[in-house]
C-alpha cells in the first residue's frame, strides 16, 4: 500500500512504538500506539496534532510514561 507519507512509523531508542497517521480531510495527525498504556483509548483517538512531528513527540512522551 502506498501511503504517500500519510503514515509515519515512530521509534524510541530503536524500538517501534507505533505510527502517526494523517487525516487527509482536516490535515490533522493522530497517534496509533503499538504498546500498552494507561490512557483511555477514547482519549487517544480524540487527540489530534498539526504535524507528524508533534504527534510523534506526544506518542514518545506517552511511551516514556508507561
Amino acid at each position: 500500500m502506498d501511503d504517500k507519507g500519510l503514515i509515519n512509523e515512530v521509534f524510541v531508542d530503536d524500538v517501534y512504538i507505533g505510527t502517526v497517521e494523517a487525516n487527509i480531510w482536516n490535515g490533522k495527525w493522530a497517534m496509533k500506539p503499538y504498546f500498552m498504556h494507561h490512557s483511555p483509548r477514547e482519549l487517544i483517538k480524540k487527540l489530534k496534532y498539526d504535524s507528524f512531528y508533534k504527534a510523534g513527540k506526544a506518542m514518545a512522551k506517552l511511551y516514556s510514561e508507561t
